[in-house]
């Protein structure tokens, strides 16, 4: 049988919890306890232009990311992230050298296709392994999925994904799109699977790819404690636990309980992640676990109204990210206690200032407290808007959640 493959991304998906604030000693540890369970792939964390801080897994490049992971281990491989909703130049990383990166992992939604093939292309040419990852696999068509792989086949890549972006794949359709891929992509290409858990569909996924016996190696990424956004993704000691016992792998799974005890069990008092039914209506209707973190968070809806409200959700709009800012607009619009004329005038007020706020975010990314605290500033103060009370307390609402979105990126 082909190669079977973990990767641990908890230092990096796991970061969505905590805005990637793990400490300088855990981030070092965290890595050394993963290789000391034998996991085959170590993602560090994301890569991009920002202030690098060595007490957040975020990394300007190879010189940021040396001091966390030297000495490396031979027979680990070191990933980092790049998102092509906000690429790193490629001359700030510069060729492969022994003691940086290894791999990239290069995520993009449809939008960027083209983008992401083009920048791949120069990123390997500077030395580096480079897996493609597509956002949301099964927003694709069949024929849009084939197109995708045979365009990607072109590459040299070292692996191609199933991205399971909002959590809601089922077997029986995860099954499907691994047989289309595996049935369409390069012999050479080690098949992915990266996974969310908000209908708890992860083991039972990986545990079926696994028994695909493929003739492929393939590769699962899993983290620590499901340490994830939202519901959190596929646990790494359970899975291992699970490979050890039926394909006889040998992970170490102390380690990996070190790590919970030690680093991860303070995070998650604190910030809690797994399954909950905001998160689940958020899956069952295909929105992005971003509506279901937010309203959960107020407090202020019952199951029945939050799950209307997520039926009424144009599809356009449910794959709200963290680039988009449109989700606040749709909130003011359908508050049943503005009055009509307040919700125009506030909603539209709420759009221009989307409009301007959108461009800066997303090239500055500012502190979700630096974007709360300037806020009236920039809209020439909540007062002076022309609406009800109530219009304005939801488009106060509208706006929290619109700086919450954006919470993730730090400077």
């Amino acid at each position: 049988m082909s190669k079977i493959n973990l990767l641990d991304c908890t230092l990096r998906d796991g970061g969505y919890v905590n805005d990637w604030h793990f400490g300088r000693e855990a981030i070092f540890n965290i890595g050394k306890k993963i290789v000391l369970a034998g996991i085959e792939y170590f993602e560090i964390g994301f890569v991009r232009e920002c202030d690098y801080d060595e007490d957040y897994s975020l990394f300007d490049g190879n010189e940021s990311v040396r001091k966390m992971i030297t000495p490396k281990n031979p027979g680990t491989h070191y990933v980092g992230m790049i998102d092509m909703g906000r690429p790193i130049p490629l001359e700030k990383l510069g060729k492969r050298t022994e003691d940086g990166f290894d791999v990239f992992r290069v995520i993009f939604k449809k939008s960027k296709i083209q983008e992401a093939y083009d920048y791949i292309q120069k990123l390997q040419k500077l030395g580096y392994e480079v897996f493609a990852q597509a956002v949301g696999t099964d927003n694709y068509s069949d024929s849009e999925f084939i197109d995708l792989i045979k365009q990607f086949n072109e590459l040299p890549i070292s692996a191609f994904y199933i991205v399971d972006s909002f959590g809601l794949i089922k077997k029986k359709d995860f099954v499907r799109l691994a047989q289309i891929a595996d049935h369409n992509l390069r012999e050479d290409i080690m098949l992915g699977y990266h996974s969310h858990n908000n209908m708890q569909q992860a083991m039972g996924n990986a545990s079926a790819f696994t028994e695909m016996h493929l003739h492929r190696d393939i590769i699962l990424d899993a983290c620590v404690f499901g340490m994830g956004r939202g519901a959190g993704n596929l646990n790494l000691e359970l899975f291992a636990e699970y490979m050890n016992e039926n394909f006889d792998k040998q992970y170490r799974i102390e380690p990996m309980l070190e790590i919970i005890d030690e680093y991860l069990n303070d995070i998650y008092r604190e910030h809690f992640w797994g399954y909950s039914l905001p998160l689940y209506l958020s899956a069952a209707n295909g929105c992005h676990p971003n509506y279901a973190i937010y309203f959960a968070s107020k407090g202020t809806l019952t199951v029945k109204s939050y799950n209307e409200i997520l039926k009424s959700i144009p599809k356009d709009l449910r794959g709200f990210g963290h680039d988009d800012a449109v989700l606040a607009d749709f909130v003011l619009l359908n508050d049943p206690t503005a009055d009509s004329d307040g919700a125009v005038n506030c909603t539209m007020a709420l759009a221009d200032f989307m409009r301007y706020f959108t461009g800066r975010a997303i090239a500055l990314r500012p502190k979700q407290r630096e974007v709360a605290a300037d806020l009236p500033n920039r809209v020439g103060g909540i007062s002076s808007l022309p609406c009800s009370g109530y219009a304005k307390k939801w488009f106060v609402t509208a706006i929290e959640f619109f700086a919450f979105c954006f919470r993730p990126f730090r400077p």
